[in-house]
């Protein structure tokens, strides 16, 4: 797909993706994450059923992480980021393009999500 191909490349730096309702369901973040490129990741699941499924589909893929904390939205990019940065360790600060890909649901209220990402 053009997406992989954008974000599979060998010379993007830390290729990151953050993926806000991960388990609901095949996307364009798992989608990447099954190609098994370069990436890193963050998986926000907050039902504990999904996060369960996840925990165990990557639990041997030591570039995915799975957070399963409940989060409002105005607390998801400082989360997010706190997230990121104790996961990436040596590799903080992120790139300009950090992250590559952030996957958000559109259900539920969701959007609020990426409006206070973008604030």
């Amino acid at each position: 797909s053009r997406v992989y191909e954008v974000l599979g490349r060998k010379d993007l730096e830390l290729p990151f993706i953050i993926n806000l309702g991960a388990g609901s369901g095949p996307d364009v973040a798992t989608c990447l994450l099954e190609r098994e490129g370069p990436f890193f990741a963050l998986l926000f699941e907050a039902d504990a059923a999904h996060a369960k499924r996840l925990e165990e589909r990557y639990a041997l893929w030591s570039k995915v992480k799975v957070v399963t904390d409940f989060l409002e939205p105005h607390e998801f990019p400082a989360k997010a980021s706190e997230a990121a940065k104790e996961f990436l360790q040596g590799r903080w600060p992120p790139p300009r393009n950090f992250p590559s890909l952030l996957k958000i649901d559109v259900d539920n209220g969701d959007c609020d999500y990426l409006d206070y990402w973008l604030t």
